[in-house]
């Protein structure tokens, strides 16, 4: 379907029939975390918690607590064990997002419940919803109304740095070419 201008208007009502589209802007999430600390939460009450080793450690109430998502998303072996299929790296892995069933061709997204960017449990951001839905939405206008290429002469890896507790893409230079 299209728009007076031409160009292709993406049905979010059809997003969940598209699990290659969908892992793909997780997985874009999982290595680009905007937030690698997470968001603090104060304890608001004594909390008691115990490390693999079995020790014991009080986190005293009143006290604040991030979580890093960076670490849990790229670099925890644990967690890569666990939960992401082909690694914690910087590469896209769909497989960390997809399922099949056996007798089924077909691969389904599947929510991976190491994915914490927004939070998890009671703690979940209230906002996550909408905002993973404005980036199918962008990012799915994008991807069938324009080409996007690094420009010629730039790096091709992407950087990125720390500003202020949150990530910052370093400079690249892209080219974006209307598709039709």
């Amino acid at each position: 379907q299209t728009n007076a201008n031409g160009s292709y208007i993406l049905d979010l009502t059809k997003v969940n029939n598209c699990p290659h589209f969908r892992a793909f802007v997780h997985e874009v999430m999982r290595i680009s975390s905007v937030v690698p600390l997470g968001v603090g939460h104060l304890s608001n009450r004594d909390i008691w918690v115990k490390d693999d080793a079995g020790h014991e450690y009080k986190i005293p109430k009143k006290t604040v607590i991030n979580y890093n998502v960076d670490f849990i998303h790229r670099y925890s072996e644990k967690e890569q064990a666990l939960h992401w299929t082909h690694g914690c790296d910087d590469k896209i892995h769909l497989d960390n997002w997809l399922i099949s069933y056996p007798n089924d061709k077909h691969r389904y997204f599947k929510m991976n419940e190491a994915f914490i960017n927004f939070g998890a449990g009671r703690r979940d951001c209230v906002g996550k919803s909408i905002a993973v839905k404005e980036l199918y939405a962008m990012l799915g206008f994008m991807i069938l109304n324009y080409r996007l290429q690094i420009a010629p002469g730039s790096e091709s890896k992407i950087a990125r740095e720390m500003v202020r507790g949150t990530y910052a893409l370093k400079k690249m230079q892209f080219t974006l070419t209307k598709r039709y």
